[in-house]
Parts: structure tokens; C-alpha cells; sequence
């Protein structure tokens, strides 16, 4: 699903009077604030193969030390201060990853509301957790990142579902990153394969279990962005 900016508008500092009674509101019940360990992030050009249309989406994931608990997490958000733009995703919207024993949480489909190119430049990623505990981290989006500002790209290069008979995978990428949906358009889960067999047996997997839609991603990190997808119906 597509997260799209809100305004954002750099708060003014609270009084030094206020600061003193939160601070002696939470000493007594303020649990373990949650710690970035490490921030992945990407842009991708979007191909929408229903519309014919490509646009830009920043994906990113955490990996969160939290003593709490991840569930224990309320939300993130993305700030662009430049451009006074902000991105607020729920701990229920996050999509969670396994890689060698690890979680990972994060979104795909930060976009403009217009779909056009994102602002570059300084963007900060801030968890919160359920007792306002917050840790922050940066990233720069440098305008070498070219994406959708060097013009369209060819449809050849992008991951596609294929289907003449059982549907099958067609991707340029050393991995590929399949996101499934139901019927509905819900998110139901995500799964990193290196083949097209391995596709296949994905499809096996969740055969019957109302799986109708699928997005492709994959890294191009040669040239500095990734690129993604969908949706591609599995419905005859």
C-alpha cells in the first residue's frame, strides 16, 4: 500500500518548566527506549503494469533492539524537513522480514501524493515506542540516485508474473523479492527466492490460502536503485 506525505512542520521547543514535569512524570515507568542498529533503505521505480505508468516509492527496514519487545512498538516515521514533509507508518503496517535469524521492520511505498520524483536530500527515520521512547537515525537521498529523473525506463528490465498456463517468474535479479496479497489487497506475506523454481514452489506454498496479487522487487545496486512490480493477478 502506498504511503503518502503529510505536512510537516518542525515543532517549537516546549519551556523548560514543562520539560521538568515530563521528565519527573516518566522516571517512574518509562521502560527500555527501543535502538536502530542498522537502517536498510532503497528507492525504487515503480512499474504499475495495470496503469502503464512508473513512479518512485522509497522503501526502508529496521533492525530494532527493543528490551520490551518489537511488539512494544507503536509506530515509524520519515521526516523530509526541507521540503516539510513526513511519513507515519503504525506498528500494525510494518511488514517484517527474517534474514539469517534476524527480524527486520519496515515499509514499501513511501511515494508523493502526485507520484512524482521524491525530494533529495536529508531524511531522518525515527522509531517510537508505546511509552513515547524514541531513537532517530539519517539517511541522505544525494541526487546521483537518479530513479524516474533520468526518464522511463524500459518495461524489459523490470521483474514479471508470466502466465500461460501456471504462472512462472521472469527476473534479471540475482534475488527477487515476492510480496503477496489476498483478495481483499491486504498484505499477507513476503518471501526472498533466487529462481524460478523456486517461485514455483512458492506458488505451491500458498496454493488455496487466498492469495490473488503479487509485487516483484528487485536491487540494481549498479546503478543505484531497485526496481519493483505489480500487481500481477493470479486469478484466471
Amino acid at each position: 500500500m502506498a504511503r503518502k506525505p503529510e505536512r510537516h512542520i518542525a515543532p517549537k521547543p516546549p519551556g523548560f518548566l514543562f520539560i521538568l514535569l515530563l521528565v519527573l512524570m516518566l522516571a517512574g515507568c518509562a521502560g527500555a527506549p527501543p535502538r536502530i542498529v542498522q537502517l536498510f533503505w532503497q528507492l525504487d521505480v515503480v512499474r504499475n503494469v495495470e496503469l502503464q505508468q512508473q513512479h518512485e516509492e522509497l522503501s526502508f527496514f529496521l533492525l530494532i533492539d527493543d528490551a520490551d519487545g518489537i511488539e512494544d512498538l507503536r509506530e515509524f516515521r520519515i521526516i523530509q524537513e526541507d521540503a516539510e514533509l513526513s511519513w507515519t507508518i503504525s506498528a500494525d503496517e510494518l511488514r517484517r522480514i527474517r534474514r539469517e535469524g534476524e527480524v527486520w521492520l519496515g515499509v514499501n511505498g513511501v511515494q508523493m501524493n502526485d507520484r512524482s520524483p521524491l525530494p533529495r536530500g536529508d531524511y531522518l527515520v525515527e522509531v517510537i515506542d508505546k511509552a513515547g521512547e524514541t531513537d532517530v537515525s539519517e539517511l541522505f537521498f544525494g541526487p546521483e540516485i537518479t530513479g524516474l529523473t533520468r526518464g522511463d525506463l524500459s518495461g524489459d528490465l523490470f521483474p514479471v508474473v508470466e502466465k500461460s498456463g501456471e504462472a512462472s517468474l521472469r527476473s534479471a535479479g540475482e534475488y527477487t523479492n515476492v510480496f503477496l496479497y489476498n483478495e481483499r489487497g491486504e498484505f499477507v506475506s513476503s518471501e526472498t527466492i533466487d529462481s524460478a523454481a523456486a517461485f514455483s514452489d512458492l506458488l505451491q506454498q500458498w496454493k488455496g490460502r487466498d492469495i490473488t496479487g503479487i509485487w516483484l522487487q528487485i536491487d540494481r545496486p549498479e546503478a543505484g536503485y531497485g526496481l519493483a512490480a505489480g500487481p500481477f493477478s493470479l486469478e484466471d
